[in-house]
């Protein structure tokens, strides 16, 4: 089924898609009852010392390609992330 910006997602078919409509939830409920302004990130394919074993390969095996960019540290993300909380 192709996917479209304006496509329904009301009813999540899996657990972390219904994590994820929660969380977006409760951003939107934070936002109206006490005038937050929230935004929500979502980072993909972020590696870590805690992280999942079973991606480790996929990131040695980058080594020199293009694609490697595509994993992200944990320090590079939470580092930017931490200062614009303190900004705000």
């Amino acid at each position: 089924m192709p996917f479209t910006e304006d496509l329904a997602v009301n009813e999540p078919l899996s657990p972390y898609a219904a994590s994820k409509k929660a969380g977006e939830l409760m951003a939107y409920s934070y936002h109206k009852l006490y005038q937050m302004d929230v935004s929500v990130v979502r980072y993909f394919t972020v590696f870590g010392p805690a992280g999942r074993p079973d991606m480790s390969h996929l990131i040695d095996s980058l080594n020199g390609s293009m694609r490697k960019n595509l994993f992200k540290c944990l320090e590079m993300v939470l580092n930017p992330v931490i200062l614009l909380m303190w900004m705000i």
